[in-house]
């Protein structure tokens, strides 16, 4: 599609000017018709100027406001003329045009003094602006006066009639000054300075015409005063009026020069004026005061032009001295500047070259002045030229860093900025940055690299890794090393045993690795290897290798133990389909697992130690649910089968996910184990099932103890204070078989305490280690349960229910009750009572529920 044009705002005014002009000579046969188009133009345009400069969107000066006050008093003036001449009322007499002209000049004088007082710069005072338009003044009063003057005295016997032409060339001598005058003015100004102009100029004529009585209403001397009234519309909506502040503010006054002499042959040539006048109107200068004026004028407009050429010699002379003072305060900045300088000219020649740039470069001031640039050889000469091109063309151009070479071929890194000085000719400035980019290279590699082996880092080893995901390379392989134990290194010779220890084992291992590999030191005593282009036998052997140098490593230190090393390894493959944060994850999974078969072996991953992962995976999620109280209560009840005794559950721990599913304790407690994080859930289903029994009556919840709670002192003192706390026999506590028995006389301790202060005791997954019945007798504990495992209670293992009638017994026989696990039928529930079992659980006696859904109260639970 095609851009429409549109035009702007101020092409509007003239564009009806030229219509107005053609209606207007149509209408001259017609005399109201040609005042009424008079009148469209002239409270138009007049309208327009008015309502742009005080209520548009812009916000124009004072010489807009005045001379839009100007143009609508005078506009005022033409009404009541027009009505009195064109349309005969009575009411618009001559007095009142009269007055609203006359009201008209001070407003339109007055904007045309603040548009030169804009003007002013140090060169050019009011005063001064004001000497010339007296000038101008003096000179064309001298020709109107010789021509015209003596029709105007005659024509009226009053003192109008010389008062409007005197305001008029007054007016017009300013106008002369600001068109003439110095600057490069927005088109606004030089419209509103035209208009202005037009509409003096055409009552000089209508003055004449009316003196000499040859005006009449649908003259053609009405068509400029039109064309004024809409060329103030235009100068008021066109663009460059929007910036005419900014514009003043920042004009380039830096030819003022040029500027004065031009002023300078303009006002010679005025005041020429007069004699030319009085030689080539010999014959018309009969009157006295004919020569007198021009005699006056002849002898008085020199003698001014000369007092105020000298002013502007002196000024030019003062212009030229603070021009050669600021350049010889420049030249001697840039000979004392510490940074290397250098003036460029448009035709690409060096013009100034400092001291600093002579040292930085080792090139001569001599050598290079006058010489096309660049002179110096640079490593990418077009981004220096284009950098010189754009400050030439009056932009400021970013800074550059290029590295350039000296006179002798040595490399300096630098940084250049470049600035216009004039029109042709732009400053470059350079800095030395050699070193601070060797600096910023050394704090590069610093953060790559450990401090204190020397060797790559995690940051540096993870880059070589993206690397070799980017070649695509098939045969490159991730060998994750950690020291079995290193907290016993540290313990026996130290910290800065220790220290010595990981960087001589560095050293020991970055002897064997072959070209191209990266040994890199990941944590305080874990280390990588990036293994590149080696088959994978090649690549285990390798590793099995560095894993026997470590145990071959021994450091011996005077006065000190000898120190052992092993150290434990997982590989895994670099492959297109692994990326590398993958491959690094299961080189971790197989360390895992080499540390879990025993340590001081190498682990290659496969998908049979996938498993490994869960741990992983499995760390964030536990982390956050335990900060976001995300460990949930669950209670299933296991059920007297004699409907005797209270009410009894066995507290089961959920993890919500972030999703909102529930994960089992199968899921997750094992990876809890291995992160040391199940202590923590235990803290919290203790707090949570102490908090249900408080807030009920006459009920029994069994918590589960995990291993590692069961054997830490905090746990025991914080759970024997839970347990004296509450109503005795309110709580129960769950050990496994292999707790309770793997340290008999330690837990037999903590048992008894938990009993004497209120705890019901029962022994987990009975009979899955088998440990010997006789323990049974001397354990503390009140119950035995017997796991889904050996409880068949389908009825369909003869073996399993031989086993299970024979735990019930043993444990008979040692006075402990005994419950009975996986009952999910009611034939299960047959075969259980008929074992003589006193409790059942299971699906068929309710599913585990959460917390705040069972039933806690007065009513019993119902059997599922």
């Amino acid at each position: 599609m095609g851009t429409r044009f549109h035009p702007p705002a101020w092409i509007v005014p003239p564009a009806a000017l030229g219509l107005l002009v053609g209606a207007y000579f149509l209408a001259q046969a017609d005399v109201h018709a040609a005042a009424c188009i008079y009148l469209v133009a002239a409270l138009g345009g007049a309208g327009a100027l008015t309502f742009v400069v005080f209520r548009g969107r812009r916000r124009l000066g004072l010489a807009w406001r005045l001379c839009a006050l100007g143009f609508a008093v005078w506009a005022c003036g033409d009404l009541a003329w027009l009505l009195h001449d064109a349309f005969g009322v009575k009411t618009a007499t001559q007095t009142v045009e009269n007055g609203l002209y006359l009201a008209a000049y001070p407003f339109l004088t007055a904007g045309l003094l603040a548009m030169l007082v804009h003007r002013r710069v140090r060169v050019e005072t009011v005063f001064r602006q004001l000497l010339d338009a007296a000038v101008l003044l003096v000179s064309g009063f001298c020709a109107f006066w010789l021509f015209y003057g003596d029709h105007v005295l005659a024509g009226h016997g009053h003192a109008f009639s010389l008062v409007y032409p005197l305001l008029d060339l007054v007016n017009a001598a300013l106008v002369a000054r600001l068109v003439f005058g110095s600057g490069r003015w927005p088109v606004s100004y030089r419209l509103l300075a035209i208009s202005l102009g037009v509409i003096f100029g055409a009552d000089l004529g209508w003055r004449i015409m009316l003196a000499n009585g040859t005006y009449t209403v649908n003259s053609w001397i009405n068509t400029p005063y039109m064309a004024a009234y809409l060329l103030g519309a235009a100068a008021a909506l066109h663009p460059s009026a929007l910036d005419v502040e900014g514009f003043v503010r920042s004009s380039d006054w830096s030819d003022r020069g040029s500027e004065i002499w031009r002023r300078l042959i303009v006002l010679a040539v005025v005041a020429a004026v007069p004699g030319v006048v009085m030689l080539f109107s010999s014959g018309r200068v009969d009157d006295v005061d004919d020569r007198a004026v021009l005699a006056a004028s002849v002898i008085l407009i020199p003698l001014l032009v000369i007092a105020r050429g000298a002013d502007l010699v002196r000024v030019l002379r003062r212009v030229a001295a603070e021009s050669d003072a600021a350049g010889r305060r420049i030249a001697a900045i840039i000979e004392a500047n510490p940074l290397a300088i250098s003036v460029i000219g448009a035709d690409s020649r060096v013009r100034g070259w400092n001291p600093a740039a002579e040292r930085l470069t080792g090139y001569h001031r001599d050598d290079v002045l006058g010489n096309e640039t660049p002179v110096v050889r640079w490593e990418n000469p077009d981004r220096v030229r284009a950098m010189v091109a754009s400050a030439l063309a009056g932009e400021q151009p970013d800074a550059v860093e290029e590295r350039f070479f000296r006179r002798d071929g040595s490399p300096v890194d630098a940084r250049l900025f470049a600035a216009g000085l004039s029109d042709s000719e732009v400053v470059v400035m350079w800095e030395d940055v050699t070193r601070e980019r060797r600096h910023e290279v050394e704090m590069h590699e610093l953060a790559r690299t450990d401090l204190l082996t020397g060797l790559p880092n995690l940051v540096r080893f993870e880059e070589e890794l993206a690397s070799a995901e980017r070649d695509g390379a098939e045969s490159d392989w991730i060998a994750l090393f950690d020291i079995d134990s290193f907290r016993s290194v540290n313990d026996s010779v130290g910290q800065r045993g220790g220290d010595e220890v990981l960087r001589g084992l560095a050293a020991v291992l970055g002897s064997e690795l072959p070209p191209g590999s990266l040994l890199a030191r990941f944590s305080g005593d874990e280390f990588a290897v990036l293994l590149r282009e080696i088959d994978v036998r090649a690549a285990t052997e390798l590793a099995e290798r560095l894993i026997r140098r470590a145990r071959d490593y021994r450091l011996l230190r005077p006065g000190a133990l000898t120190v052992d090393l092993t150290m434990s390894g997982g590989l895994a493959q670099l492959a297109p389909d692994v990326g590398a944060e993958a491959a690094l994850a299961r080189a971790d999974d197989a360390l895992h697992e080499a540390k879990r078969l025993g340590k001081n072996r190498l682990e290659s991953w496969s998908p049979a130690i996938e498993a490994g992962d869960a741990v992983r995976v499995w760390s964030p999620i536990i982390k956050d649910a335990l900060a976001d109280d995300r460990i949930e209560l669950f209670l299933q009840p296991i059920v007297s089968l004699d409907d005797s005794g209270p009410r009894v559950f066995e507290a089961l721990c959920r993890l919500r996910m972030p999703d909102g599913t529930l994960a089992g304790a199968a899921e997750f407690i094992e990876a809890a184990e291995e992160l040391g994080l199940v202590g923590h859930i235990d803290r919290v289903m203790l707090a949570k099932c102490a908090a249900a029994i408080a807030g009920s009556d006459g009920v029994r919840i069994f918590v589960n103890v995990s291993g590692q709670s069961f054997h830490d002192r905090a746990f025991l003192r914080l759970l024997e204070a839970t347990v004296a706390s509450l109503p005795p026999r309110s709580i129960g506590i769950e050990v496994t078989e292999r707790m309770a028995l793997g340290n008999r006389a330690a837990a037999a301790f903590s048992l008894s305490r938990l009993i004497d202060a209120g705890a019901v005791v029962a022994i987990d997954d009975f009979g899955l280690g088998f440990t010997s019945f006789g323990e049974l007798a001397s354990l503390p504990c009140h119950l035995i349960k017997i796991p889904a495992e050996l409880a068949d209670t389908s009825g369909h293992g003869v073996a399993a229910d031989t086993v299970a009638r024979a735990l019930a017994d043993v444990a008979h026989a040692y006075g402990k009750g005994v419950v009975i696990e996986g009952v999910e039928t009611a034939e299960g529930d047959a075969r259980a009572r008929a074992l003589g079992i006193e409790y059942g659980q299971g699906w068929h006696y309710g599913r585990p529920v959460p917390a705040d859904s069972a039933d806690l109260g007065g009513t019993r639970l119902m059997v599922a």
